[in-house]
């Protein structure tokens, strides 16, 4: 639950920043426009907390790190959050960053520093994501919500406006706050005809996260408070490693050559490719130059002459394939399919 409604919270931030329609939405892209590496926030929910920091910004794209810790594993009178990341964050339930094009509002990469794997996100939380497309509005002050009960029917509302408190770089602050709000869609859906608040610190003009979040309706109703935020944390886990490269297929015979296809996410000049003896004996791998062109998004087919093939490999022998983009060998991998060279 922790990560799972965390991940839906990022996304509606990062794509109202980046949605060019309206006031409120600009409102949202100067908060993103500001943020600091560094920033971060820490969040009570249901069995743990979770802790969001901004691990690095550019023009166009952010990566955020989410570090989850049941709630029963530490004791917040004790603890210093930049102290337990720094210490690898102790006794962590999950750890994961996310890379994000803010122009084109668009997940890059989810990984997983805990399991040192990249991440698919479950329909639920691609369900979530919705979230991206609803407008918001800032609230006036009639419209948020009260401290104390509510006047009579022939009364004046004189109730103070609530505001929520947190502590911040180790002091606590209860200052005046900015609310905007977003309604989920009829939809017959958990959060449906929902109403979810964001509440921005008016005095924390370099800080873009929310310091608190409401989602209320007649299904369903969740606090997103921010127990803990500040500047100046940094996290020691390594960069997003290079996501390997994937052979979507075994080499096939077109005329002079033999061509393959191959998925890999970014820029690349040349691959290193080889072709490995499947047997009871280890050899040698056999490196097939090639020639490579891009046929789709993300997609690259690369073409062996079909006289180094049958000049290398052996008629009636079988082969794995292993790839890597030139220059990265951390992103080597192999195939577990093998294919048969045929007369």
């Amino acid at each position: 639950m922790c990560r799972k409604f965390f991940l839906a919270f990022i996304f509606s931030v990062g794509q109202l920043a980046a949605e060019p329609l309206s006031s409120t939405s600009s409102y949202f892209s100067s908060r993103l426009d500001q943020a600091n590496p560094g920033d971060f926030i820490v969040t009570k929910q249901p069995g743990c907390y979770c802790l969001l920091l901004i691990r690095s910004h550019d023009q166009k794209n952010i990566v955020l790190e989410e570090i989850d810790i049941p709630d029963y594993a530490i004791d917040l009178k004790k603890i210093d959050w930049k102290t337990w990341v720094v210490a690898h964050a102790p006794g962590h339930s999950s750890w994961v960053m996310l890379e994000i094009d803010l122009d084109k509002r668009t997940l890059l990469e989810a990984y997983s520093v805990k399991k040192r794997s990249f991440l698919q996100l479950s329909e639920e939380e691609q369900f979530l994501l919705k979230l991206l497309t609803l407008p918001t509005k800032r609230l006036n002050n009639s419209e948020r919500r009260k401290i104390g009960p509510p006047p009579l029917a022939d009364e004046e509302d004189h109730r103070p406006t609530w505001q929520p408190k947190i502590r911040f770089d180790g002091k606590e602050r209860k200052s005046a706050s900015s609310v905007y709000r977003a309604v989920w869609p009829h939809d017959k859906s958990l959060l449906s005809g929902s109403k979810i608040d964001f509440f921005f610190d008016e005095q924390l003009h370099d800080f873009s996260f929310p310091i608190w979040i409401e989602i209320y309706g007649g299904h369903y109703k969740s606090r997103l408070a921010v127990i803990e935020a500040g500047h100046n944390l940094f996290s020691p886990a390594s960069a997003i490693p290079k996501r390997p490269p994937k052979i979507l297929s075994m080499p096939k015979r077109e005329k002079d050559q033999f061509v393959l296809d191959v998925l890999y996410k970014g820029a690349v000049e040349k691959f290193e490719l080889y072709a490995i003896e499947v047997g009871p004996i280890l050899k040698p791998a056999i490196r097939l130059l090639h020639t490579m062109q891009k046929i789709a998004v993300d997609t690259m087919q690369l073409s062996i002459p079909a006289t180094l093939v049958d000049d290398r490999l052996q008629e009636g022998h079988r082969y794995r394939l292993a790839i890597m983009p030139s220059g990265h060998p951390e992103c080597y991998a192999e195939t577990e399919e093998n294919f048969l060279l045929r007369p």
